[in-house]
């Protein structure tokens, strides 16, 4: 169970990682400043760790030195997945989250935090 504890958490992760990403991309396309829009974020409706530190790399575009390696977030997906597998549940989101990690780590950014996924939505 212990096990499903720490996947779960991280799979909660991933989730606002990608949704601060999308969040991130969607305010800057339309002149938004991703760093006001954080302080907004963190200040009002999603104050806490994952929201302050990684929405903080996801505007400073910092990576390195890794808190999290995109890798080890790979790893999670596919654990959730079994795991999902295993109690014969399908989680929709899963196959999207797994496909933007895989184009992280295919652009050099395996080793990079986790928070790095930002660039892939970005673009860049």
């Amino acid at each position: 169970q212990a096990n499903v504890v720490k996947i779960t958490t991280n799979l909660l992760i991933i989730h606002a990682l990608e949704a601060m990403a999308e969040g991130f991309t969607l305010a800057e396309r339309h002149g938004v400043d991703a760093h006001d829009l954080h302080e907004l974020i963190v200040g009002t409706v999603f104050p806490g760790a994952v929201y302050e530190g990684y929405g903080r790399a996801m505007t400073d575009r910092v990576y390195l030195p890794a808190g999290f390696r995109t890798a080890l977030g790979s790893k999670d997906l596919s654990l959730a997945g079994a795991a999902a597998a295993s109690a014969g549940l399908e989680l929709p989101t899963l196959n999207a989250l797994r496909e933007t990690f895989e184009t992280a780590a295919d652009r050099g950014m395996a080793d990079h935090d986790w928070a790095s996924i930002a660039e892939v939505l970005r673009g860049d």
